[in-house]
């Protein structure tokens, strides 16, 4: 009887370890497959990132931002790539529009700062930044459920010339606001760079 007891007992134990066994590799490789499903990079995708990406062009004047995305399609990853890159570009020129605001602060009281900062962002306001996409680079890639997507990198340049030129038309517009400002450093700095725009834009 205790050795029928016995012989039940290991058979059991055999069970019960054979199916834990089974259950844990299949867990395992499910979660695997989970976890590959969505995964496309891979070393060798990475390597195929041109090199502009990681290392954007320097040019006086000019503005580089460099984006990637992923997509099932490959226009759908420049778009979106692109817009990425021009995102960064507008918090950049926002940067800049701030920078002069405060500079101009010291010199305009608070009635004719209001009217400053009306005029600016009601001129760029709902502006489409007029970058150009330079160079892109599309990889078309494996998903781990099989699928084709696509890499896309662009690279976006911007002529930041433009956004002064904007900026100082309508100061110049307002004549009370070009008055009180015309004699500063900031304004004069402007100028300079707007004139470099326009040397630019003829010589294209």
């Amino acid at each position: 009887m205790k050795s029928y007891l016995l012989v039940a007992l290991m058979l059991f134990s055999s069970s019960v370890s054979f199916s834990y066994g089974f259950f844990w590799k299949n867990g395992k490789k499910k979660a695997k497959q989970e976890l590959n499903k969505n995964q496309t990079d891979t070393k060798e995708s990475i390597k195929k990132a041109p090199s502009w990406y990681d290392d954007t062009p320097t040019k006086k004047g000019y503005e580089y931002y460099s984006a990637t995305e992923l997509a099932p399609g490959m226009q759908e990853a420049v778009e979106i790539a692109s817009l990425i890159a021009g995102n960064m570009l507008a918090a950049s020129l926002k940067s800049e529009r701030t920078g002069y605001k405060k500079q101009f602060t010291k010199v305009l009281g608070l009635e004719m700062m209001k009217e400053y900062t009306s005029t600016i962002d009601q001129t760029l306001a709902d502006e489409t930044f007029d970058y150009k996409l330079v160079k892109k680079k599309i990889i078309p890639q494996q998903s781990g459920s099989g699928g084709e997507v696509y890499r896309a990198y662009v690279l976006i340049e911007y002529d930041k010339g433009a956004q002064e030129a904007r900026m100082l038309e309508e100061i110049e517009r307002n004549k009370a606001l070009y008055e009180k400002i015309a004699a500063t450093e900031a304004f004069d700095e402007m100028s300079r760079k707007v004139e470099e725009y326009r040397e630019r834009q003829k010589n294209k």
